[in-house]
């Protein structure tokens, strides 16, 4: 059944530490880019306030966009996830990444169903790993497209999936410059979950733009698949 909130703010105490400005810049998306979804205020701990919106119905996955994106450069993702039945949530995460995707986990959890799902790109998808070990209840699954072992010292995946058991599915490229081949696999290695998956593709093509290169339906369904196998859904 699909979400009938037009507008929904709402402040929700979650964990994410302190906030991470420095790490990229803040940019600032468009106000429309998203009013084909449901739109919603979400706010950190930190008190920072962001747009979201959600596409489609079924179980919650919510995207962490690239650092040099914003909620706008994944709308065609969640078109797509919701395309395949699955409630995509779309995030501006500048300047409190933690802290509002784990805001954004909490709120949609509530809104949608206990299935809540962790897909991130490049910063989102280390944010993601960090997110996913902090969230409790814990998240479904964390789905990291080319995510960094370790941005900062609050964006640190490597410390974050040796300390946590959900379902992980690492996708990268051999000569990925911000995650190699083998950075994932020591990355998947190190990871204390019982569940995970890795995918090392030839080239160096990064973060989301794997999902579109020479490899992208393998990449494609081997994300809808491990996002069904932790959503209940069918493969």
């Amino acid at each position: 059944m699909r979400l009938l909130v037009a507008v929904l703010t709402l402040a929700v105490v979650a964990c994410g530490g302190t906030p991470q400005a420095a790490a990229s810049p803040v940019v600032k998306p468009s106000p429309d880019c998203t009013a084909d979804g449901q739109g919603f205020n979400v706010t950190s701990a930190a008190g920072y306030s962001r747009h979201a919106a959600i596409y489609g119905s079924g179980p919650a996955v919510v995207i962490a966009h690239q650092s040099d994106q914003t909620r706008c450069d994944v709308v065609p993702i969640a078109r797509w996830l919701s395309a395949n039945h699955y409630a995509a949530v779309v995030v501006d995460l500048g300047g409190d990444w933690t802290g509002l995707l784990a805001a954004t986990a909490i709120l949609v959890r509530e809104r949608v169903g206990n299935s809540v799902q962790l897909l991130g790109a490049s910063m989102g998808g280390c944010d993601a790993m960090v997110v996913g070990s902090q969230v409790n209840p814990p998240v479904s699954a964390v789905l990291s497209l080319g995510g960094e072992r370790r941005v900062s010292p609050e964006l640190d995946a490597y410390k974050a999936v040796a300390n946590s058991h959900v379902p992980l599915l690492v996708v990268t490229s051999e000569n990925d410059g911000f995650l190699t081949g083998d950075e994932a696999r020591l990355l998947v290695k190190e990871s204390a979950s019982t569940d995970k998956k890795l995918l090392v593709l030839q080239g160096s093509l990064h973060g989301f733009a794997m999902l579109d290169g020479p490899d992208g339906s393998e990449v494609r369904q081997t994300i809808l698949a491990f996002l069904a196998a932790h959503a209940g859904l069918p493969a």
